[in-house]
């Protein structure tokens, strides 16, 4: 049984939409089933998973893909230096920008956002629309096949339920608590752990909080849409 408390997650597994559609995924062993200049990102934390702060590098396989919690996928600048922007492949460039872009009707009126960087369309900040971007909380969570079972990134998770995270209820109360009840060290079905996706999964929340003036539309606003 799983938290179905979000309406979307964003894993970047799965989804890689830009101007022009990019998708693949990365599955491993599924235990649940003229271009801007760019801020060079710092990370929280130099482990390779748990909180990773404002942007996180996911290199596995023959993937090297930048990214940050706003949604903005390949165009971020992350150190090391050599590396840059870009996500690579087996070394080369292969995706320049990605993103999203979303439209519909609300109450008669059609609307259109998006995450496309690469046209100046940028309408997504980091966070939930009740706890907005300043919530410390608000960051990429990451998940790795590897992780100790209850360590670190099991215990940061906690914050990201907080916000919407999935994860796998092994005791059935509705209440994510990562403990090793019978202290075997490993994780057991009756036991709550991370909703982790393949190898690695890379998690965080925003929503469509750039107030209308500061958008490239700006007779769009906010809607309340977190993704």
């Amino acid at each position: 049984m799983k938290n179905k408390n979000i309406r979307k997650i964003f894993i970047i597994v799965l989804l890689l939409a830009g101007i022009a559609v990019t998708s693949f995924g990365f599955m491993g062993n599924d235990l649940n089933g003229n271009k801007r200049p760019q801020p060079v990102y710092k990370l929280n934390s130099v482990l390779g998973s748990g909180k990773q702060g404002d942007a996180y590098r996911m290199n596995i396989n023959n993937i090297n893909l930048p990214f940050n919690r706003k949604g903005n996928i390949a165009n971020v600048n992350i150190p090391p230096a050599d590396q840059g922007a870009g996500g690579r492949f087996a070394g080369p460039v292969f995706l320049f920008s990605a993103g999203f872009f979303l439209s519909g009707d609300a109450d008669g009126q059609p609307w259109a956002n998006a995450v496309a960087p690469s046209s100046l369309v940028e309408d997504y900040v980091p966070g939930t629309v009740a706890g907005g971007q300043s919530d410390p909380n608000a960051v990429i969570y990451v998940l790795n096949s590897q992780d100790e079972p209850f360590g670190p990134s099991w215990q940061d998770w906690i914050d990201a339920v907080g916000l919407g995270a999935d994860f796998y209820d092994g005791d059935g109360d509705g209440v994510y608590n990562p403990v090793d009840k019978n202290g075997n060290g490993q994780w057991d079905a009756d036991e709550d752990r991370p909703d982790l996706i393949g190898d690695e999964t890379a998690w965080c929340i925003f929503s469509d909080g750039l107030v209308s003036n500061q958008r490239r539309w700006n007779t769009v606003s906010q809607l309340g849409i977190r993704s």
